[in-house]
């Protein structure tokens, strides 16, 4: 499963910022889901749990475990602290056109979640 897209929340029970990773499929279900409303266990069915709570009250996989004792695919999440703001701060400065620059060899040197996020920014 490839994971292009993501989404930002910050916590209402810790204020920490999350990013969570999500499938072109998956993306397109919560942009309907928030367009129109559902239930988001039937707009979203094959999304775990944790994910759905996170889209829809952007409560962080550790702020889930201490409300409901259970975090699923916390791999999926990410926050600032996991980036790496000395590479991605040279990467962008040696780049002109950073969307280019995310398709080509150089990006190499980022990580999954960094390239997510210069691609959610730019």
């Amino acid at each position: 499963m490839e994971y292009s897209k993501i989404v930002k929340k910050e916590c209402p029970m810790c204020g920490k910022t999350y990013f969570v990773k999500l499938t072109e499929v998956e993306y397109d279900q919560y942009k309907k889901y928030i367009a129109y409303g559902s239930l988001i266990q039937n707009a979203l069915s094959n999304t775990s749990p944790t994910v759905r709570e996170f889209l829809k009250t952007g409560y962080c996989p550790d702020c889930q475990k201490l409300l409901f004792g259970k975090c699923e695919q916390k791999e999926l999440f990410f926050s600032y602290d996991d980036i790496r703001e000395d590479v991605t701060k040279e990467f962008c400065e040696r780049h002109e056109n950073i969307l280019d620059a995310l398709t080509s060899d150089d990006a190499d040197v980022l990580t999954e979640e960094e390239w997510l996020l210069l691609m959610y920014e730019f």
